[in-house]
C-alpha cells in the first residue's frame, strides 16, 4: 500500500517539456488550392468550356492536377518584396513580376479596367443579385458546396438564361475564393472583387491578373509581419501557385528546364512536374525550420516567354497599379484605363505552340544537344564506329569466369596528364573558346565547346550533361577496345543519364523508346540483358551519384561519394528513396520491352548503399561518379580515390572524352598534338 501511495497520480508533478528541447517546424496551410478547381472543370462540357472562354478564364479550363506544397509556398511568399514586386532571389537578384506574367502563366483577363472595391452601398446590391442568382436566401448559406454543385450540375438541354448566370457567378466565386485569390476562412467569399459581377456580360473587360498581383503583395506583407513579430502564420493567402510556376518557369534547371511552348504555362506543370524541379532548387532542409530554396539561377532571358523586367520599368508598373487593395482603405485602386505597360510585356520573345507533348522526342533529348552546330549535317567518314564492330567474339558463360577489375592501367607517359590539361587551360583563346572541340551524334547529338572543357578544367561547378554523356559513351568504347577479344568483354553496361533525367520527371516525359538505342543496335555487340552491371548516372540538384543495376545479384547499389564509408543504411538519405524506385521501374520497362527473354522484376530488387570514397567539395561528385562508374569492381571501387588526386582524376576524364571516336568536330590544332601524345604515351599493363 505504502508503495501504491508513492505513486498516487494526486501527489505526482505532471511531467514538464523541457524549454531546451527543439519543436519540429510544420509550415503553413495555403488557402490556395488549385485541386479543388481542376476536379471540377475537367468534367465540363463543350457549353460550360464555351462559357468559361466568354469570360476569357480559358487558362482555368487548363488546370493540371497540382498538390500544393507547404515549404515551397511559404518560402516563395516569404521571399517576395512587397516593395519591389519581385521574388529574391537566392544570388540577391530579383525576379519582377506583373499582370502581363500572371496572363501568360494563368491564362486569365489582364487588360481593361481595374478591380476596385465596392462601397458598402455597392457591396450589399450586389450580394442581394448573386443570391438571386444562385437561388440562395440569405447570402452568408453560399458555401463551397453550394458552388460546386451548380458548376457541376448535369444540364440535359442547353441552358437557360438563369442558369448561365447562376454558373458563371458561381465559376468566379469559386475561382477566386480557392485558387486566384484565396482569402479569410474556408467558404468565407471575400467581396473585394464583387463590382465585376454586377454585369456578367462585362467579366472579361477587368484586370483580373492584376488583382492576383495586388493580393499575392497583400499576402506576402501579412506574412512579413508575421515573421518580424515571430508570430506563428498559421495560414497563408494569395495565388502561390502563381509564384511556384512562375519561379521554375525562370530557373536554369539543365534537361528539366522545359520549352516556353504552350499557353498558358500552368498547363506544363503537373504536381509531378513541380516536386522533381522544386526539389532541384532545394537549398536546405531542416525539422526544426523552415525548409529553404533557392539553389539554381534564372535561366537566360532569350529562353523565356517572359520580359523579365527591369527596375524602371516596374517603377512604371507600380505607378499603374496603385497601392494594394485592403480591407482599411476600401477605394485606393480607381484606375480605369487599359494597361500599355502589359500590352507591351505581352509580346513573346519565343514563338508560340499548342504542342505540349512534342517535347517528348525533342525538346527533351540528351542534354546540351542544343547550339550553333548543324549536328544533323551528313558525315562522309561517319560510320557506326571506327572500331571492327562487326566481328563477333565468342564468350564462355558468365557464371564461370571472374569479373575484371577494369583497372585500365593507363600511365601517361613521357608527359604527364595534368601538364597536358594546363596547355589546353592556358592556351584558349575567344575563338578557341567558342568553337565546338567534341560532337558526337550517335545515339544522339551532344556537343562540348572550348569553353564547356575550361569549365570542367575549372572545376568550380558541377559536371554537366554533357560531359558524362560523352564520357558514357567513350567508356563504352573503351571497354571494347581493351577487352572485345576477350570474355569480359560485355559484363557491364553505361547508361547515359538522360535516361535517368526522363525517368525521374516521368508523365509525357518518359518513353522507353527513346532508349532503345542505348540499350541495343549494332554498335553494341553484346547482349544487355546479360550483362553483370548497368551503370546509370543521375544528379540531384548539384550532386551527381551511379545508381548500378546488378543483375546476377539482383540488387541496385547506390554509388554516392557525400555518403560517409562503411554504412550500407540506404533510408538515412531521403533522395535515394524515392530516385531508387522511380529508376528501377524505367529500367524494367526497358528491359522487358527490348529483351523477349528477361523475365525478371527489377522493381523488388533490394537497393544498399556501399562504402564508397567520399569528396570533399559538392562540385566533385561528378568526377568521383564518372570514376566509380568506369572502376567498380561488383563490390567496391577498384582504384583508390582522394581529394589529393582528384586533379589527376579529371585530366584523365578529359582526355578520354577528347579521344573519342566518330568526334565529328574539329579539335584545336594545339589539342590535336595534345591528343596524338596522350595516345602515343599510353601503356597498357598487360
Amino acid at each position: 500500500m505504502a508503495a501504491a501511495a508513492d505513486h498516487d497520480d494526486d501527489f505526482m508533478e505532471p511531467p514538464v517539456r523541457s524549454s531546451s528541447l527543439p519543436v519540429k517546424y510544420v509550415a503553413s496551410v495555403s488557402r490556395c488550392t488549385p485541386i479543388s478547381i481542376s476536379s471540377i472543370v475537367n468534367d465540363f462540357n463543350d457549353e460550360k468550356k464555351r462559357l468559361a472562354r466568354e469570360m476569357k478564364f480559358d487558362g482555368i479550363l487548363k488546370l493540371p492536377e497540382i498538390t500544393n506544397s507547404r515549404e515551397f509556398s511559404h518560402n516563395l511568399l516569404s521571399r517576395v518584396s512587397t516593395e519591389d514586386i519581385a521574388i529574391r532571389m537566392g544570388d540577391g537578384s530579383l525576379l519582377y513580376f506583373t499582370d502581363g506574367d500572371v496572363h501568360k502563366v494563368l491564362g486569365i483577363p489582364f487588360m481593361g479596367k481595374e478591380l476596385r472595391i465596392p462601397s458598402m452601398e455597392e457591396i450589399n446590391h450586389i450580394k442581394n443579385i448573386i443570391c438571386i442568382r444562385l437561388n440562395v436566401p440569405e447570402f452568408k448559406k453560399i458555401t463551397r458546396t453550394v458552388l460546386t454543385d451548380i458548376l457541376s450540375k448535369k444540364h440535359e438541354a442547353p441552358m437557360s438564361d438563369d442558369e448561365v448566370a447562376a454558373f458563371k457567378t458561381a465559376f468566379i466565386l469559386l475561382v477566386m475564393t480557392k485558387f486566384l485569390a484565396p482569402q479569410t476562412l474556408l467558404d468565407n467569399i471575400c467581396p473585394r472583387y464583387f463590382m465585376a459581377l454586377k454585369n456578367l456580360d462585362d467579366i472579361h473587360n477587368w484586370n483580373w491578373a492584376r488583382y492576383v498581383v495586388n493580393d499575392i503583395i497583400a499576402a506576402a506583407r501579412a506574412l512579413a509581419n508575421k515573421l518580424t513579430d515571430e508570430t506563428k502564420a498559421t495560414y497563408i493567402n494569395g495565388c502561390v501557385i502563381f509564384l511556384q510556376i512562375f519561379y521554375l518557369d525562370n530557373l536554369e534547371l539543365g534537361p528539366l528546364s522545359l520549352k516556353h511552348d504552350c499557353f498558358p504555362r500552368i498547363m506544363a506543370y503537373d504536381k509531378h512536374a513541380i516536386k522533381v524541379r522544386m526539389s532541384m532548387d532545394l537549398k536546405e532542409k531542416n525539422q526544426y525550420k523552415p525548409t529553404q530554396f533557392g539553389m539554381m539561377k534564372l535561366r537566360p532571358r532569350s529562353e523565356v516567354c517572359y520580359n523579365r523586367h527591369t527596375m524602371g520599368m516596374m517603377s512604371a508598373f507600380r505607378a499603374e497599379s496603385g497601392a494594394v487593395p485592403s480591407e482599411i482603405n476600401p477605394d485606393n485602386s480607381k484606375l480605369q484605363h487599359p494597361s500599355a505597360l502589359a500590352q507591351m510585356q505581352f509580346t513573346t520573345n519565343i514563338p508560340t505552340a499548342n504542342n505540349l507533348h512534342a517535347k517528348t522526342s525533342t525538346s527533351m533529348g540528351t542534354p546540351g544537344s542544343n547550339g550553333s552546330l548543324d549536328l544533323n549535317r551528313s558525315v562522309k567518314s561517319e560510320q557506326e564506329t571506327s572500331l571492327n564492330l562487326n566481328k563477333t567474339y565468342p564468350r564462355q558463360s558468365l557464371c564461370d569466369i571472374e569479373p575484371p577489375s577494369f583497372d585500365l592501367g593507363i600511365d601517361l607517359t613521357p608527359v604527364q596528364e595534368s601538364k597536358k590539361v594546363n596547355w589546353i587551360k592556358n592556351y584558349q583563346t575567344e575563338d578557341v573558346s567558342s568553337s565546338t572541340w567534341v560532337a558526337h551524334v550517335k545515339p544522339t547529338a551532344i556537343k562540348l565547346t572550348g569553353t564547356d572543357i575550361h569549365n570542367f578544367i575549372e572545376g568550380n561547378d558541377r559536371v554537366e550533361y554533357p560531359t558524362v554523356s560523352l564520357y558514357t559513351r567513350r567508356l563504352i568504347q573503351l571497354d571494347f577496345e581493351m577487352y572485345g577479344e576477350t570474355d569480359a568483354y560485355g559484363r557491364r553496361h553505361f547508361i547515359e543519364p538522360d535516361f535517368g533525367v526522363h525517368a525521374i520527371a516521368g508523365g509525357d516525359y518518359w518513353n522507353p523508346e527513346l532508349f532503345r538505342q542505348q540499350f541495343t543496335g549494332p554498335h553494341l555487340k553484346y547482349n544487355v540483358s546479360k550483362c553483370e552491371n548497368i551503370h546509370v548516372s543521375l544528379c540531384d540538384i548539384k550532386h551527381w551519384s551511379c545508381y548500378t543495376f546488378n543483375l546476377h545479384r539482383r540488387v541496385i547499389y547506390i554509388l554516392d561519394s557525400s555518403k560517409p564509408e562503411k554504412s550500407e543504411d540506404v533510408r538515412q538519405y531521403s533522395r535515394h528513396t524515392w530516385i531508387v524506385p522511380m529508376l528501377a521501374s524505367a529500367m524494367q520497362q526497358c528491359l522487358s520491352l527490348f529483351f523477349s527473354d528477361w523475365k525478371e522484376d527489377v522493381t523488388t530488387w533490394a537497393y544498399k548503399e556501399p562504402g564508397v570514397p567520399t569528396h570533399r567539395f559538392e562540385v566533385e561528385s561528378g568526377v568521383y561518379t564518372l570514376e566509380f562508374m568506369k572502376n567498380w569492381k561488383g563490390t567496391d571501387v577498384a582504384k583508390e580515390l582522394n581529394s589529393a588526386c582528384i586533379d589527376k582524376v579529371r585530366a584523365n576524364i578529359l582526355l578520354d572524352i577528347l579521344t573519342i571516336r566518330d568526334n565529328v568536330a574539329a579539335l584545336p590544332d594545339f589539342v590535336k598534338q595534345l591528343v596524338r601524345q596522350y595516345e602515343d604515351g599510353v601503356v597498357v599493363k598487360k
